[in-house]
């Protein structure tokens, strides 16, 4: 980089680093180590952090004791961002138990 140069940060390729993860764009609860940088870090990390694992641990613990299965039922549509990685839209069906 010299002097003047244009830097972009692109937060979508963080977790994604392969020399890291053996398959980093494999959706996997259960990856580790998993030091991911999703809420931020140090002085930039998120206020809402705990608030978020909170209601994503509720909404979890509920679909687990209420949902056995669940399909897909069209196609995903993806988030085209430099700065978000995901999907905006995946339409699935719950079955229940």
């Amino acid at each position: 980089m010299r002097a003047g140069d244009i830097v972009s940060l692109w937060n979508i390729s963080a977790n994604n680093d392969e020399q890291v993860f053996s398959n980093p764009r494999i959706f996997d609860l259960f990856r580790s180590p998993n030091k991911h940088v999703a809420l931020g870090h140090g002085p930039h990390y998120c206020l809402g952090a705990f608030l978020g694992r909170a209601e994503l641990r509720a909404l979890l613990s509920v679909l687990a004791a209420t949902v056995r299965d669940l399909e897909v039922t069209g196609p995903p549509t993806r988030i085209q961002s430099n700065f978000l990685n995901g999907y905006s839209s995946l339409p699935v069906r719950f079955l229940p138990r």
